[in-house]
């Protein structure tokens, strides 16, 4: 797979640290749809066959230092959405986290394993309405997974979670 950018709007920044930039761009898919966003990868991190999405304006994907990922897929819709990966964090293969609805974040601390086909989303990608009411009831909320934490295979973390530092989290497991 080679690196492919594909960038429509204005004022987005990617900021690749010097010592990254060989193992980041042979295999990282970039895709940013909208103004003022910033993709931020810090010394170290390795990234392979991966891809990054933004869909909006004024969204952060920030991947720190020594994080390795492998076939995963971040995911960023609407406006002011947060994605931080902290420092020395390993997303397997087919990991994806999808930061949905505006003012959304999730946060992954340093030092957690995120298994094969992990998934951590801050939304449902789609309105629940109450009919009595006439209102919706199924707003996004952050995710917040703290450090030295290991989720395993084909868990899901949904919204409004927050793992504690030292957590494991089942293979399979859905945490709500």
């Amino acid at each position: 797979m080679q690196s492919f950018t594909r960038i429509r709007g204005k004022n987005n920044a990617a900021r690749l640290d010097a010592s990254s930039v060989v193992s980041v761009l042979q295999n990282l898919e970039t895709v940013i749809n909208g103004s003022n966003n910033c993709i931020s990868i810090a010394e170290g991190a390795r990234i392979s066959k991966s891809k990054i999405e933004i869909q909006g304006s004024d969204n952060q994907v920030i991947i720190n230092q020594q994080c390795r990922l492998s076939h995963s897929y971040l995911w960023v819709e609407d406006r002011n959405c947060k994605l931080v990966i902290g420092e020395s964090t390993t997303l397997g293969k087919e990991v994806k986290i999808c930061v949905t609805e505006p003012h959304s974040k999730i946060s992954i601390g340093n030092d957690c394993m995120l298994a094969y086909g992990t998934i951590v989303r801050s939304g449902d990608s789609h309105s629940i309405i109450d009919l009595a009411s006439n209102k919706r009831v199924n707003y996004a909320e952050d995710v917040t997974i703290g450090s030295h934490v290991w989720i395993g295979t084909n868990a899901q973390v949904l919204k409004g979670v927050y793992i504690g530092k030292g957590s494991i989290v089942a293979a399979g497991a859905i945490v709500t």
